[in-house]
């Protein structure tokens, strides 16, 4: 029969240290791009370390046929080899709690200290299963032994050479599965499925044993586990302007948006990306709020692409990103127009016009008659390229004729010099002159053949 300690007790529950991260000042950019312009602000990027949490037993016990329990009391934890013909088996419960939901175990290590070895060391294997039904170590016996897993988590195969050693094992899959709502958590039972050495028993410290008032919880059960969390990145949504975007004769634009994360955001940052190769940036931190509106207000360059990047991190490392694109865009050269400057109503005159984009863009026109009529947008053609359409006019004047051209994106050019373009007057025939004339002259009239 082992010993036993009477008249002391002790209640645990857990030991619990946090590391969460170490912040890392560097860039998010490097100091120099391309044209080696200085960015304005620097942002914090994180080194994040799990999250350590150290548990102790709520309830640790052993069980076999010879020794049936209740064995809750005892500051030991038998676990004899099932070749032995009389196997006692180890159970361990955890409260596990802090650990929020959607977290990544990095980590869980079981671990026993050995208290005694007999009678002498070895090597030992040992097996841990899931337990599945509930249990305390008050009142579970032999006779009533929980059900558990027959495949085991973890097998460990090790050497014991002496009291104190600490074995683990690894029951991250196990911590895992309880976090995410697979497995209910009732706790282990560890075996010994020693084949060489059924002879070799080992026992382990329990959360009961107590020195008076020295420190032994080093020598207790307990669960480490490391964790992540935030796996989901913050949401960063940019509602102004939808890229991408075409802009003329105006370098002032803002950037609207919002981002948010459950976690709280850390720190947000942009970049913007000139034309000529340059860049600069700024940055700032958030103090882990949930929400943030943002509008941007900078100035972009002519001549090509402007790029504005935003970045976002959150309390937990996880970061996002999202960019609007500036097509800096020049209007269509105004055009030129040629064609007759005169003609006879009723008669269908051709004019064509032409110009260049400093972009190269296709082009469209619009030929406008002068007479409250016109083309509306016709095209495109390539820059350079002309295009001619027809018309007349249904009355004398004198009409001008102008054209404007606009680019595949929209953007006008101004309009081009008048074309003036005259239709002449009718040769009128004098009636009451040639009636007169008749009654004077009336052969004229057989001559003329005028009725």
């Amino acid at each position: 029969m082992r010993r036993k300690i009477f008249g002391v007790g002790a209640c645990m529950m857990m030991l619990i240290t946090i590391s969460i991260y170490l912040p890392i000042e560097g860039m998010s950019k490097s100091d120099e791009i391309k044209s080696g312009k200085e960015i304005k602000g620097k942002i914090m990027e994180e080194a994040f370390l799990p999250t350590v949490l150290t548990y102790f037993p709520t309830d640790d016990t052993y069980l076999g046929p010879t020794l049936p329990g209740p064995n809750g009391k005892d500051y030991y934890l038998v676990v004899s080899p099932e070749r032995s013909g009389s196997p006692t088996y180890a159970l361990l419960k955890f409260n596990i709690f802090g650990i929020p939901p959607g977290a990544t175990i990095n980590w869980a290590k079981l671990k026993l200290c050995v208290h005694e070895i007999s009678p002498l060391p070895g090597s030992k294997d040992y097996t841990i299963h899931r337990i599945t039904k509930g249990w305390d170590e008050t009142t579970t016996n032999w006779a009533h032994l929980p059900s558990y897993d027959n495949n085991p988590t973890y097998t460990l195969s090790t050497y014991i050479s002496s009291k104190g050693a600490v074995l683990e094992w690894d029951v991250t899959r196990d911590v895992q599965d309880m976090v995410d709502g697979i497995w209910s958590n009732y706790g282990w039972l560890i075996k010994d499925v020693s084949y060489n050495t059924p002879g070799i028993v080992v026992d382990f410290y329990s959360k009961e044993y107590y020195e008076g008032p020295r420190d032994v919880s080093s020598y207790w059960p307990k669960l480490e586990i490391g964790y992540t969390h935030g796996t989901q990145p913050p949401s960063l949504t940019i509602t102004d302007p939808l890229t991408p975007v075409t802009i003329v004769d105006y370098t002032h634009v803002h950037v609207k948006g919002y981002a948010s994360d459950d976690a709280g955001l850390q720190s947000f940052g942009y970049t913007i990306e000139y034309p000529d190769g340059t860049a600069i940036g700024a940055s700032w931190p958030l103090n882990y709020i949930k929400y943030y509106n943002f509008d941007i207000d900078e100035n972009i360059k002519s001549g090509g692409l402007n790029r504005i990047t935003i970045e976002v991190s959150d309390a937990d490392g996880n970061g996002a990103t999202a960019s609007v694109t500036f097509l800096y865009d020049h209007k269509p050269n105004k055009p030129t127009i040629a064609g007759p400057t005169q003609g006879k109503v009723g008669v269908s005159y051709i004019y064509s016009s032409s110009t260049t984009d400093p972009d190269g863009d296709d082009v469209y026109y619009w030929f406008d008659w002068g007479d409250g009529s016109n083309t509306g947008w016709i095209g495109p053609v390539k820059s350079g390229e002309s295009w001619s359409v027809s018309h007349s006019w249904t009355t004398q004047g004198d009409y001008a004729v102008r054209v404007k051209a606009k680019d595949q994106h929209g953007v006008e050019s101004e309009w081009s010099d008048p074309l003036i373009v005259t239709m002449p007057k009718s040769k009128i025939i004098n009636h009451r002159f040639m009636d007169r004339l008749l009654e004077l002259l009336p052969f004229l009239g057989n001559l003329l053949d005028i009725q």
